[in-house]
């Protein structure tokens, strides 16, 4: 199963999938409601026309299953590039605060 790392951005949670394979995907809607975008999927769709959508299996925080759509990191930072809000305080965000803790998480892993 999937393990889910909930982070926050502001009022926002911003969840990061860890699968199986120990890559961090980053889950699409979390990035989009947290600049108030109002149809995640739309902006999702129409940004990668031609990328099959990515998704996962996660556990919602009642313990039920949600299959939600997920981004690598470089498509994350398409996504928040490609935003007609300002971006780049979330942009900062995710790459000196998230990352460096999900490496953390990896190297503590590697270790046990």
């Amino acid at each position: 199963m999937n393990t889910v790392f909930t982070f926050q951005f502001e009022d926002h949670d911003v969840r990061v999938v860890m699968d199986e394979q120990s890559n961090f995907w980053f889950v699409g809607r979390d990035i989009c409601l947290a600049h108030a975008l109002q149809n995640p999927n739309r902006k999702m769709s129409n940004l990668w026309k031609t990328a099959i959508p990515k998704h996962k299996l996660i556990k919602d925080k009642m313990g039920r299953n949600q299959d939600v759509r997920v981004l690598t990191l470089e498509e994350t930072l398409e996504l928040i590039n490609s935003m007609r809000v300002p971006v780049h305080k979330f942009e900062f965000w995710v790459v000196n605060e998230v990352m460096p803790q999900l490496q953390e998480i990896l190297t503590k892993m590697n270790r046990e």
